[in-house]
């Protein structure tokens, strides 16, 4: 586990954000890193961990565990992960990188973790679209990753990718109005599944990165302000 904080963390005060990484990279992956460090320039406390999976796989490329694995390991460094922040009962916001992200809405909707908010980077929203499958099988797909959000009684911010193929928008904007979810949507435009922008130079990427940790930053913000 690693616990990134600002120079102005104070226990019990200081929002923190748990991130759980990707299905193919862990928690030093440069996207974690990358958003860690953003985030933590805003004044946020973060705190990375590897699923087991990831700790077994010795550089070669494993399948996730399942899902109550998953569920039990995040819920266990929510557990160790209090009590260096203090958070809960201080200000305590959950996530994750797509698989890591969809393992925290299951966490949340279960009821195992009540946070103040929710950050989604990259929710796969359903399995990569291979070919064009029809859209009644794509909507199908999409209700066994979407059927539980409802049941997250705090916001929701869907940070995703353009041209995400793990995430159709129109059915993500679908799903966020029938569930009635609270929170919110940034888009990257022209971002993938990683927010990469296809030809983009150095400083497009950062400015991109930088604006996702602003919207996050905000997001946190006016979701205190609502307890």
């Amino acid at each position: 586990m690693i616990i990134d904080v600002p120079d102005a963390f104070t226990p019990h005060t200081t929002p923190v954000v748990v991130l759980a990484h990707g299905a193919a990279e862990g928690m030093r992956s440069s996207f974690m890193e990358d958003h860690a460090t953003e985030f933590c320039a805003r004044g946020l406390g973060v705190v990375r961990f590897q699923f087991p999976y990831m700790e077994r796989s010795s550089g070669a490329r494993r399948p996730p565990d399942a899902m109550e694995t998953l569920l039990d390991a995040y819920q266990e460094v929510l557990i160790a992960q209090g009590k260096r922040t203090g958070s809960p009962p201080g200000p305590l916001f959950v996530g994750g990188k797509s698989l890591g992200a969809r393992v925290a809405t299951v966490l949340c909707a279960q009821g195992k973790v009540k946070p103040s908010g929710m950050i989604l980077l990259g929710y796969p929203l359903h399995p990569a679209k291979k070919g064009h499958p029809a859209k009644s099988t794509t909507e199908a797909q999409t209700d066994m990753r979407a059927d539980h959000l409802r049941r997250c009684r705090t916001p929701l911010l869907f940070v995703q990718g353009e041209r995400d193929p793990l995430c159709d928008l129109d059915l993500l904007r679908g799903v966020r109005k029938s569930n009635g979810l609270a929170g919110s949507l940034h888009v990257v435009p022209g971002g993938d599944h990683s927010f990469a922008v296809a030809s983009a130079g150095r400083a497009r990427q950062q400015a991109e990165l930088a604006r996702v940790a602003d919207v996050v930053a905000a997001f946190v913000k006016k979701a205190l302000q609502r307890r």
